[in-house]
């Protein structure tokens, strides 16, 4: 607060009315106790959520009291609810104009290999800024994050721009465009995939031994091989990265499926299968998939 305030005087003897905007993340999620902005209308809050689930969609109901702050010695909100408590906490002090800065396609949308169900979450979380307070929403995302398709960006866009948009009529134009005479089928098996969605234990949340993450990823592979063999009857682009996305999401989801019955050296050996199948079909499908940070996320953070 001390360095903002410094830059305000700064600005303010230049004669400059420029906006900052300052961050709620980390350390910086504790609102200060002393100390205030001087001159609130320069800032812009920015809330970035980083260790929320993406299970579901923003609580805004039963937010907690904020956990002490002890330095160097911080444990993130893991809920919901914890996270909206910050929020709550820098409202009580900063009523200027504010955005969410949040991370949907960012890491947790690879547990989702149906893209359903994290297109429905970021509907819902668009639709509840204005409950929230705030004003915004700038996605820290993947450019390329389009398997099995990139419905949960048009999802996102569509949502912002109408608050009254209906999240399934939005779903069918997309599938309609995308998939054409075949678009019931395409949505049913991916509609399937998302019901067995992992978004969470991809994310790095919750122990790796898992029974039902374990269940769960196994039948995401069936699917997987139903979603592959009816790519298999269609053309156009849309349709071959499905299939392509069909055959990744196999590998990857035994991976996990290994991963969460505690088999870790069959686990790794699936996931490098996963990641030779991606690495040898990338000059193709790099429009649609970032090779790297599905590696990146599911080797660090899913911890294969």
């Amino acid at each position: 607060m001390a360095l903002l305030n410094d830059i305000d005087r700064r600005l303010t003897a230049e004669g400059l009315d420029t906006k900052l905007v300052f961050l709620l993340y980390q350390e910086l999620l504790w609102p200060p106790i002393r100390a205030r902005l001087e001159h609130p209308d320069r800032f812009v809050l920015m809330f970035a959520p980083i260790s929320r689930t993406f299970a579901r969609s923003y609580d805004t109901a039963g937010v907690p009291p904020i956990p002490p702050y002890v330095r160097n010695r911080i444990t993130l909100p893991g809920d919901l609810g914890e996270n909206l408590a910050f929020l709550r906490g820098w409202q009580e002090i900063f009523g200027g104009d504010s955005f969410v800065y949040d991370y949907p396609l960012g890491r947790a949308h690879y547990g989702d290999l149906g893209y359903i169900h994290i297109a429905r979450v970021i509907f819902e979380d668009a639709h509840k800024l204005g409950a929230l307070g705030l004003n915004g929403y700038v996605s820290c995302q993947e450019l390329r994050a389009g398997s099995p398709n990139f419905l949960p960006n048009y999802v996102m866009g569509r949502a912002l721009l109408d608050g009254e948009a209906d999240f399934d009529a939005i779903v069918e134009e997309y599938f309609a465009a995308a998939y054409g005479e075949g678009a019931d089928i395409a949505r049913d098996c991916l509609t399937g995939l998302s019901r067995l969605q992992l978004c969470d234990y991809v994310n790095g949340k919750g122990p790796r031994v898992d029974e039902r993450a374990a269940e769960k990823a196994g039948e995401a592979g069936r699917l997987c091989g139903e979603l592959a063999a009816a790519a298999a009857r269609y053309a156009g682009p849309f349709w071959r990265a499905l299939g392509h996305h069909a055959r990744y999401a196999g590998l990857l989801a035994r991976a996990l499926e290994l991963l969460a019955q505690g088999r870790d050296n069959e686990a790794h050996a699936a996931w490098e299968a996963m990641a030779g199948y991606i690495r040898a079909s990338e000059r193709e499908y790099q429009p649609w998939l970032d090779v790297y940070r599905v590696l990146d996320v599911t080797g660090n953070y899913t911890g294969l």
